[in-house]
């Protein structure tokens, strides 16, 4: 029952942070054949999911956009430095460099496919 109510509760958040939050729930229930999507946030951050089955984007957005599972721990604060080891496709850097502006944050990815969509997003963003 509250894996039931996580997921409604990342249902709702969906809706909150994302300008097309219904492309979240096409995902989730597997109404979309695509190789990936753009997720754009009501703060115009645009984030590539890759949809492959090997992929785990849209697990990684989950735990860090809406279930905040990485900032619930920190107590991280304005000008602090973040050094991201693993940082997949920079989806937690970008969180970062939303919430905390004035901070320096150092990543590092050693997956080749994971470090391209990271640089993708970074000359979006940066």
């Amino acid at each position: 029952m509250a894996n039931l109510f996580w997921k409604i509760k990342m249902a709702v958040k969906a809706m909150k942070v994302l300008k097309n939050w219904y492309l979240y729930y096409l995902i989730y229930f597997g109404l979309i054949n695509k190789l990936h999507v753009i997720f754009i946030t009501k703060n115009n951050i645009k984030l590539e999911i890759r949809l492959a089955k090997k992929s785990s984007d849209f697990h990684v957005f989950t735990e860090i956009w809406l279930d905040n599972a990485y900032l619930q721990n920190f107590g991280l604060k304005s000008n602090c430095t973040i050094i991201d080891i693993g940082s997949h496709v920079g989806m937690f850097s970008i969180l970062c460099s939303q919430k905390f502006p004035n901070s320096k944050i150092f990543t590092f990815e050693p997956d080749k496919d994971n470090f391209k969509n990271q640089i993708k997003h970074m000359k979006i963003h940066f």
